[in-house]
């Protein structure tokens, strides 16, 4: 795990502030870091020791013939067996790492590796003879890649702050976003909160040359839902793809670890860690809410379990949210964090669970907009009765459980259900200054219209799409990475392998989402560990009263809905950008 930063332009910044730009991601590697430069281009990288801990392997990294040169973040998985097949074509490597076999298939390929490479990553390969740019990012999104172009200038990075210190000059901001933000809790999609910043997709690449950026996506799943398994064979396969895929992430010449909260997710992976690893150590953080199933777990699997009381933190929250360098608001931030840091003092590299809530069916919500959707039969009284409008009654002004059988509007009652803010109360919380910066005709609900039609899906199926491009990837994954990475710990998220993902998107929609949440992971549960260890019930990390403790009163909002300790948040994230 690493950070990278890069730039092509005609006119080269100072090599000082790139390498101050470089080194705002030393948290990211803080075991060597190195600039490769050419008359209109400059390769930064900051490394974590993983793989190969020699300095040879160290990057940026330049092919034997001077072609090409490598910056790159993130594991490739079946490494070892791409270097295999490379060394049959003639390939020769002085090292034993995955990056020396990114730019060795690179050589042999082109983009055409991608096809073959298992891993998360987003690496940018630079053409010394041609100058071109090759920048790709992995199937699932797990390692994030933004850039920003104008004109003849292009950067990229792993976080946006070291693009935003390496431009060294005030960017205009997306309005849009701060409506997208409200609405969904994070910037979706390619947007963030600079219009001239974007993010790369996931399953994505891209191709800087002539000043152009030429875009392609190389890898979607497919929705068929034709695979024909058995209900006892999809266990079977899914059980084999797990143990595999938990399998070649521990491969490392470091110490690796697994997260352990005690819920089917983890406890899962911790098993088939623990069954292909001897002694793994697995970790929680307990904030003081009597929890401990992962204890029992950890018992059931001898492991060596590491556990953290979390009762009054130190940690800024609001601080902590910035470190994103964009719009992003998850209760679960300041838990995670500590729990990386647990995690920290013993490995550098740990196994996380994330991936199986959006591929299982295993959030709430999902069963509650079915519910809604099935009783929703008041359509106009909706606007009337609005609890986080009717201000004066306190006990609305935190959510009303029934109002989603009174939303009408599908988009909408999905925004509300997953804690968003629907449009008609933005209306009446973004000051004057920020509407009229928005377009009027501004659809606040195009995400999730973007999706809603997705074909051979039922809903369920159609709930769990979304949130598996946006939410799992803007919220989750990138709270994952960033708060881990503020520790220089790598999580590998073994749920998100692309063939288990292949393979939850082929069975039969009645084995993921039409009997129970988790039905699949359950079964298999159930086979791995004793049936009193799966009744208990999970508690998750969110915290419901996050404060930022922020002494500043706000300056552009007012206070309507100030009650509600996220909006205020929100709002005080909001202010920092503008």
């Amino acid at each position: 795990m690493c950070g990278i930063l890069g730039i092509k332009s005609s006119c080269l910044p100072d090599k000082k502030l790139f390498k101050k730009s470089l080194d705002l991601m030393i948290h990211r590697g803080p075991d060597s870091g190195d600039i490769y430069e050419t008359s209109s281009s400059m390769f930064g990288h900051r490394r974590l020791k993983i793989i190969d801990l020699s300095e040879t392997a160290n990057q940026p990294m330049t092919s034997k013939d001077n072609l090409y040169t490598i910056i790159f973040n993130g594991e490739i998985y079946n490494y070892q067996i791409i270097a295999k097949e490379l060394k049959s074509l003639g390939y020769d490597f002085k090292t034993n790492g995955d990056t020396e076999v990114l730019l060795n298939g690179f050589h042999a390929w082109g983009e055409n590796l991608l096809e073959k490479i298992n891993g998360m990553f987003s690496f940018a390969i630079l053409n010394n003879k041609t100058g071109k740019i090759f920048i790709a990012r992995d199937r699932m999104g797990i390692k994030p890649l933004y850039y920003y172009i104008n004109n003849d200038t292009f950067i990229f990075a792993s976080e946006i702050n070291s693009i935003v210190s390496l431009l060294n000059e005030k960017l205009s901001i997306d309005y849009t976003s701060i409506v997208d933000f409200f609405t969904y809790l994070y910037v979706p999609e390619t947007k963030t909160i600079y219009n001239d910043i974007k993010k790369l997709l996931p399953g994505h690449c891209a191709t800087f040359y002539n000043n152009k950026l030429v875009i392609s996506e190389y890898w979607n799943v497919n929705h068929q839902h034709n695979n024909k398994l058995s209900l006892d064979d999809a266990i079977e396969k899914l059980d084999f793809l797990i143990n595999d895929s938990v399998k070649m992430r521990l491969v490392s010449d470091v110490p690796v670890g697994s997260f352990l909260s005690g819920g089917i997710d983890s406890s899962l992976i911790s098993y088939y860690a623990s069954k292909n690893h001897e002694n793994i150590k697995t970790f929680y953080a307990d904030f003081g809410n009597e929890y401990t199933n992962d204890i029992e777990i950890a018992k059931n699997l001898k492991t060596n379990h590491f556990r953290k009381s979390v009762k009054d933190s130190n940690i800024s929250s609001f601080n902590l949210m910035k470190t994103y360098g964009d719009l992003h608001y998850d209760t679960s931030t300041l838990p995670f964090y500590h729990i990386a840091d647990v995690a920290s003092k013993e490995v550098t590299v740990c196994l996380s669970g994330d991936g199986g809530d959006e591929l299982f069916y295993g959030y709430n919500w999902y069963n509650s907009y079915a519910k809604s959707s099935k009783y929703n039969f008041i359509k106009s009284i909706y606007s009337f009765i609005d609890p986080r409008q009717i201000l004066i009654n306190k006990q609305f002004q935190r959510g009303f459980k029934y109002k989603k059988y009174f939303i009408s509007n599908d988009l909408e009652r999905y925004v509300y259900l997953r804690g968003g803010y629907t449009k008609s109360y933005l209306n009446k919380v973004l000051p004057e200054s920020i509407k009229n910066k928005i377009p009027k005709d501004y659809d606040h609900y195009w995400l999730y219209r973007k999706y809603w039609d997705l074909k051979n899906a039922n809903l369920k199926s159609r709930l769990q799409y979304i949130d598996m491009k946006n939410f799992m990837v803007n919220d989750i994954l990138l709270k994952v990475d960033m708060m881990s990475m503020l520790h220089s710990l790598e999580v590998r998220v073994p749920f998100l392998d692309h063939r288990i993902v292949e393979l939850t998107h082929s069975l039969d929609e009645n084995f993921i989402n039409n009997k129970r949440d988790k039905f699949l992971l359950k079964k298999i549960f159930k086979q791995k560990f004793p049936k009193n260890l799966l009744e208990k019930k999970k508690i998750g990390f969110g915290m419901k009263n996050l404060n930022f403790s922020n002494d500043n009163s706000l300056k552009i909002f007012n206070s309507t809905g100030d009650s509600d300790y996220k909006l205020k948040n929100m709002k005080y994230l909001v202010e920092s950008y503008i």
